[in-house]
């Protein structure tokens, strides 16, 4: 991503956006999360069945939590609205 600096640079002014950097915005290394991921020399398996058994019932989806966050983004101006998005 650093080379693409000028342009979120040119996005940020034609949108309207918070000025910040790429950097800022995905941090040096944006790639980190997946290439650990794809590099674990294990597999994960997730239960949440002792959360639920310690009193821990309260959730929220990830399809919710993702469009949660991306409304964030959008309303604080970090990121462009795609047009095509829903509303």
């Amino acid at each position: 991503m650093k080379d693409k600096g000028s342009v979120w640079k040119d996005m940020v002014t034609r949108n309207h956006l918070l000025e910040n950097s790429i950097d800022e915005l995905v941090g040096s290394r944006p790639g980190w999360v997946p290439d650990m991921a794809a590099t674990l020399p294990v597999s994960v398996i997730s239960d949440m069945t002792k959360s639920r058994e310690m009193g821990f019932k309260e959730y929220i989806s990830t399809e919710k939590s993702f469009f949660n966050l991306f409304d964030f983004l959008w309303q604080n101006k970090y990121i462009p609205k795609p047009k095509n998005c829903r509303e």
